[in-house]
């Protein structure tokens, strides 16, 4: 399960880096639910929101999605060029 807390702190760090690089909010919403799921993650390692055996985990079948769609969404938005870099090109023409 520490491995999960590392996964999550790493997609918090792109996803933040994401926002500083290009300003996408969607970036920072990302970055922000990645914190958000590796602190859940880290609470759930130390057994303090998880008594007793904590294997099967049907959290992960919200979370995950959730989190995957909206870094989907980050990403795709984070790497499309800037508006106005296609509009200077249209105006050369």
């Amino acid at each position: 399960m520490f491995f999960a807390v590392v996964v999550a702190v790493l997609c918090a760090l792109v996803m933040g880096i994401a926002w500083l690089w290009r300003g996408m909010p969607s970036a920072a919403a990302a970055a922000v639910l990645w914190f958000c799921y590796a602190l859940y993650e880290f609470l759930v390692y130390i057994r303090l929101l998880c008594s007793g055996d904590c294997g099967i985990r049907v959290d992960l079948l919200l979370a995950w999605p959730v989190l995957l769609l909206v870094t989907a969404v980050a990403l795709k938005q984070s790497w499309r060029p800037p508006a106005s870099a296609s509009r200077d090109e249209d105006d050369d023409l």
